[in-house]
């Protein structure tokens, strides 16, 4: 069987969009999410991508070009689920200063 978890997610991403809900789900690993919530889920944000994941060619070929151009480690490719359409994505990275427990 699967986990409780496992099921409330799975309700999440089949039932509450028609109630407008959305769900966002992070992850370090597509692994890492239930096979069965994957379709629901029509576009991705990735980062380099593990390599002890199973990759697809596209997956592989957008892991190449995120190691060649991703000196700052904070560009991400904003995919659909066919890769038809691939964006870059880099996040802004706040400028600010924090104050710390001393």
């Amino acid at each position: 069987g699967f986990s409780e978890l496992h099921k409330i997610v799975e309700r999440m991403v089949t039932l509450a969009p028609k109630q407008g809900v959305n769900v966002m789900i992070l992850a370090q690993s597509k692994a890492q999410v239930y096979d069965g919530i994957i379709p629901y889920f029509p576009i991705w944000l990735m980062g380099r991508l593990n390599q002890f994941d199973e990759l697809t060619s596209q997956e592989r070929e957008l892991n190449d070009r995120l190691s060649r151009v991703d000196v700052q480690k904070h560009t991400f490719w904003l995919v659909d689920t066919f890769y038809a359409d691939v964006i870059k994505f880099v996040a802004a990275v706040p400028r600010c200063l924090f104050e710390t427990n001393k």
